[in-house]
């Protein structure tokens, strides 16, 4: 073990990036889970833009002798995840759900150590997700829900709320390349996946439309990261205008460009009047034609 973690110290401290990266991709797959579970253990937030510690603040003002999560699109449990922090701890239980089987794969590898967060590999959709939560005895009321899935969230987030959860924290991905007060989400259809293009999710306006109907407010947007709460647990938390959150935690962020440096030949949004806009991602998206809805 001592001559492992030598050599883990050799590897990362002298070995050039590109060397790293292309050790990476012939490497046998224990050896990248050896080092996925390593990372894990570093007491950091791993989550795409510093979401978990963001979320971390509002868990940390509710009076729980036990809380719980549910993650859906939970990937490989480390990488971009707004749960690790709360996997480690023994106060939390949880169920992290990804679909993805390699990703799926690498996540149980890592939390096969957290005997109290139960693992699923499993397509959510609105036709399901009743039943999967029943199943995996998830309470009605728990701490927070963090959802991700690249597709039809806007969907299957309805319907958890519609069969009766109330989860007192929502964390989820929303599309930021669309700005207040477009109204832009995908639609369910089982057929769906992500081809890592622009069409996915739903945006920030869209999501608070709907969540707000539960009586959920909006407190903060983190980049492409959207945090919502029921203000009956949060007395003293008020709740932000879509325009106001987008501009604050999108918009004006100073590093935005260079940490979404993919979003280049989307960012004319930003300026663009409603009705351009919309003329806009309707021919951007002509390929998809009646699998969104796109209004103000």
């Amino acid at each position: 073990m001592v001559f492992i973690k030598q050599l883990n110290y050799w590897y990362r401290k002298y070995l050039p990036k590109s060397l790293q990266n292309k050790i990476k991709q012939i490497m046998p797959e224990f050896i990248e889970f050896y080092f996925l579970s390593r990372k894990a253990k570093k007491n950091q937030d791993f989550s795409g833009h510093g979401e978990a510690k963001e979320i971390s603040k509002y868990v940390d003002k509710l009076i729980e002798n036990e809380k719980y999560f549910v993650d859906i699109g939970a990937s490989d449990g480390v990488n971009s995840s707004s749960t690790l922090m709360f996997a480690k701890k023994e106060e939390w239980r949880g169920l992290s759900i990804e679909f993805d089987r390699n990703k799926f794969s690498k996540l149980s590898y890592v939390y096969k150590k957290f005997k109290n967060i139960d693992l699923l590999n499993e397509k959510i959709t609105p036709n399901n997700i009743d039943t999967i939560l029943k199943n995996s005895n998830v309470p009605n009321k728990f701490t927070l829900l963090n959802l991700d899935i690249d597709s039809y969230d806007l969907s299957v987030l309805t319907t958890l709320l519609n069969k009766n959860y109330r989860p007192k924290i929502i964390s989820m991905e929303i599309n930021e390349k669309f700005p207040p007060p477009l109204y832009f989400n995908v639609l369910f259809d089982s057929d769906h996946f992500w081809k890592g293009d622009h069409f996915f999710g739903c945006s920030l306006s869209a999501a608070y439309t709907n969540l707000n109907k539960y009586g959920y407010i909006l407190v903060r947007l983190q980049f492409n990261n959207a945090i919502f709460l029921d203000p009956s647990y949060f007395l003293d938390e008020k709740s932000k205008t879509p325009e106001i959150a987008y501009n604050e935690g999108y918009r004006n962020k100073p590093e935005r460009e260079k940490l979404f440096s993919y979003n280049k030949d989307v960012d004319c949004l930003l300026s663009m009047n409603v009705e351009d806009s919309i003329k806009f991602i309707n021919e951007m998206f002509s390929d998809y034609k009646d699998k969104y809805e796109l209004k103000i």
